[in-house]
């Protein structure tokens, strides 16, 4: 009997990748990581840290978290802090952290924008704790920790940066944490990570964004047209509704790369545009063929 007992609790131990994990932002992709983490057995406590109670009592009901704290020097006991929050409060919320990281401490985040927040880190961090850049693509236009799912980022891509002062070690074990999360990690320079991003998530950010605005007022009938709309335009939209604070900080951080797309993205609507002024269906359907056979490749 002592045996089994033995041999069950060194299996379950080796599920066990971090003691205490802190997450800071116990949001949709916060909460989801909490949940995560607890479905799959990687720590034995998720400390959840934020600025509402009432947001952290709502994670603490969600069982995303152990225990909820608005002191953030709680993040003292924990060897791995994850922070979702927006972007542009990265790099000062690491700073008011920094009187209670201990050495070896692992600090990650899950921001959409990394060049200027890598180097900006890189400047004052010092190289007994570890900064790796962290992106999951996986989301929703829904807010809340009440929208967080165990399950988000199962075979989601996972972008991971590192950080040249970061031991190899400390990268491996970062990576393994989003495997067991069930997401795919690429690893990627943080300019590269921009670029991408840029033209397959900010852009069509923009593009939703714009067309739902370009539409909200404009009524038929005594009813705003929007009213009227099925499926298309609900796929097409639904991004918009993101966090406009979380989206704000992705767009002017992310600015240089964000342009060159949208100067890309104007070209072709204007192409459009020209053959309908200028009634040139045979160029329309050119465009709108190729289109269509550039889609089904994807």
């Amino acid at each position: 009997m002592v045996k089994v007992t033995t041999k069950k609790k060194q299996k379950d131990n080796a599920t066990i990748l971090f003691n205490t994990i802190a997450i800071i932002g116990v949001g949709l992709i916060g909460g989801s990581i909490g949940l995560a983490v607890k479905k799959r057995k990687l720590a034995d406590r998720v400390i959840g840290i934020g600025r509402s109670k009432l947001s952290l009592q709502k994670a603490l009901k969600r069982k995303a978290v152990d225990e909820i704290t608005l002191d953030k020097s709680k993040v003292k006991n924990a060897e791995l802090i994850i922070l979702s929050t927006p972007v542009k409060k990265i790099v000062p919320l690491i700073k008011e952290l920094m009187p209670y990281l201990k050495k070896g401490t692992i600090i990650t985040d899950v921001g959409s924008s990394k060049t200027a927040l890598m180097k900006n880190i890189n400047k004052f961090l010092p190289g007994e704790i570890s900064f790796i850049g962290g992106h999951p693509l996986a989301g929703s236009e829904k807010k809340g920790v009440m929208f967080a799912d165990a399950d988000l980022f199962e075979k989601c891509i996972c972008f991971l940066i590192p950080n040249s002062t970061g031991a190899k070690k400390t990268f491996e074990k970062v990576k393994n944490f989003w495997k067991r999360l069930g997401a795919r990690p690429v690893i990627i320079s943080s300019e590269e990570h921009d670029f991408i991003v840029a033209g397959v998530s900010h852009l069509p950010h923009i593009v939703a964004v714009a067309l739902v605005n370009s539409l909200s007022n404009v009524k038929c009938r005594g009813k705003k047209i929007t009213k009227f709309s099925g499926q298309g335009w609900k796929d097409t939209t639904r991004i918009s509704g993101g966090s406009s604070e979380v989206w704000g900080d992705i767009f002017s951080s992310n600015r240089e790369k964000l342009l060159l797309f949208m100067d890309r993205f104007g070209k072709e609507y204007d192409k459009i545009k020209k053959n309908l002024k200028r009634k040139d269906f045979r160029g329309l359907h050119k465009i709108l063929k190729q289109a269509s056979e550039k889609s089904s490749h994807n």
